[in-house]
């Protein structure tokens, strides 16, 4: 949803800039980070759903340590 209505003004901002500035517009500091971390949450998923490690299922943790916490009373 946000995407509709944000598209329109970025759409065209985005096309000012490339007339006004040209190509330097896209290698400012600002927009090499966003578009650092626009990749990055497209990667480390991916890459989360491809590792094996990932895939693995967890294991419960120990009983012994369960039976400890038990004996608190929480107020």
């Amino acid at each position: 949803m946000i995407g509709f209505v944000l598209a329109p003004g970025a759409e065209a901002y985005f096309y000012q800039a490339a007339q006004f500035q040209g190509a330097e517009a896209f290698m400012r500091p600002g927009v090499l980070i966003i578009g650092a971390l626009i990749a990055a949450s497209l990667i480390v998923p991916l890459y989360a759903a491809t590792c094996k490690s990932a895939a693995q299922p967890r294991t419960l943790p120990n009983m012994r340590f369960k039976k400890r916490w038990r004996r608190f009373r929480w107020a």
